[in-house]
């Protein structure tokens, strides 16, 4: 378990219920996308089939299987692709809840079931529904741990019938550590995917690694050729490349969220803000252009617009914000 990313008041909240015995019931695990609310919930479901009083009493064997999604006692509930298709349903439906709900209800190994719903987001309201009767009188020694990027979004019911466990933004630090000793990181990719990370040490570790690593790659060459550091047209043509199709939403989004970093970092008057942005007037100009080149991207994604020629907007509408 001290691979677990989490804030020191959280693991004492979870420390109490532990050893309370009070982990029974519904429970809302709620964060932003990638900030390892999955990673938490199968923490905790270790801990909850080896008869833990505490996040650090964890049965090794049953450890493998739950993070394998081989445990008997542990049921997910998620989309799933359909085989025949290979695509990917819009929600979770009801007939998917009522089948873990009656396999739920079956003689367990442990003693404990536990059911993760990967995500709550995704319940449509006829599943979200059915599942409000065993969230009401859950069986005895069950866990149901929903996770959400949006529990605003979720109906009021299931929100009444959850405690909730808010899962908060990392220190860097904390983050490049994690990936260096843990995953075996570089400490300049660490750091470089911890910036871009805002916090979530899944974003950190996906960047740092397979189609994270040519995300960045390409959104890093897109700003450095915005600001005079590097050819700009082929920096936007990479963008049209095969290799890097997966990589483009991505880099996008990491194109954006250094802007939104950067003028944070100004704002709070921080000294080490990104020398790549000295250029900036002020966190307020670094918003405009974030917002700008935001709606550039919504826009062209609407329109199936051209990726090269996207990037290419997209660098030169940085440049021009810069400049003005």
């Amino acid at each position: 378990m001290n691979t677990l990313l989490i804030t020191p008041t959280l693991e004492n909240r979870l420390n109490d219920a532990l050893t309370g015995g009070a982990l029974e019931g519904g429970w809302l695990i709620c964060g932003p996308r990638q900030i390892g609310k999955a990673t938490l919930a199968k923490a905790l479901t270790s801990v909850i089939l080896s008869g833990g009083s505490s996040l650090d009493q964890v049965n090794e064997q049953i450890h493998t299987q739950v993070m394998n999604e081989g445990h008997p006692d542990l049921f997910l509930l998620r989309r799933e692709s359909d085989p025949k298709t290979g695509k990917l349903p819009a929600n979770i439906k009801v007939d998917d809840v009522r089948q873990v709900i009656s396999r739920f209800r079956q003689t367990s190994v442990t003693g404990r079931r536990v059911v993760i719903i990967d995500t709550a987001d995704d319940l449509n309201v006829a599943a979200a529904n059915a599942l409000l009767k065993t969230l009401e009188e859950p069986p005895s020694g069950a866990s149901l741990l929903l996770l959400s990027a949006s529990p605003g979004r979720l109906l009021p019911t299931i929100r009444s019938r959850c405690r909730r466990l808010t899962m908060m933004p990392m220190p860097p630090d904390k983050i490049s550590s994690w990936l260096e000793a843990q995953h075996k990181i570089t400490t300049e990719d660490a750091q470089a995917a911890t910036e871009a990370s805002m916090g979530r040490p899944g974003r950190a570790l996906e960047l740092a690694s397979g189609e994270g690593r040519k995300a960045k790659e390409l959104s890093d060459g897109l700003i450095l050729a915005a600001l005079g550091k590097g050819d700009l047209i082929m920096a936007a043509r990479r963008f049209g490349e095969k290799d890097f199709e997966e990589a483009r939403r991505p880099a996008q989004e990491l194109f954006l969220s250094r802007l939104n970093a950067v003028a944070r970092q100004m704002a709070r008057g921080e000294e080490e803000t990104d020398l790549v942005f000295r250029a900036a007037a002020s966190p307020h100009q670094l918003v405009e252009i974030h917002d700008e080149i935001s709606s550039l991207v919504q826009r062209a994604e609407n329109l199936n617009a051209d990726r090269i020629h996207t990037a290419l907007v997209m660098a030169m509408t940085l440049q021009n914000g810069l400049r003005s």
